[in-house]
Parts: structure tokens; C-alpha cells; sequence
């Protein structure tokens, strides 16, 4: 099975939830994906 996802380049910092949010397109299916601050500290430092 071929499956791709796409992300384009228009993330951007969401206040409230303290974390990244960006689209992604999945299977012709438009996502809102989110990376926290706390993951990106843990992650990255």
C-alpha cells in the first residue's frame, strides 16, 4: 500500500496549547497536527 503524507510549511505557535501546531494531508484528509512545548523541551532541550 502507498501512503504519503504531506507538510506544507505554515506551522505556527499556538499560544494556548503551548505547542506547534501545522496541517498535514493524509490520504486526501486535511490533519491538524500538534507538537507541545513540553515534548519539544524533552525532545530538543
Amino acid at each position: 500500500m502507498n501512503q504519503a503524507i504531506q507538510f506544507p510549511d505554515r506551522e505556527e505557535w499556538n499560544v494556548e496549547k503551548k505547542a506547534v501546531c501545522f496541517p498535514a494531508l493524509a490520504n486526501g484528509m486535511l490533519l491538524t497536527c500538534t507538537v507541545s512545548e513540553k515534548a519539544l523541551t524533552q525532545r530538543f532541550g
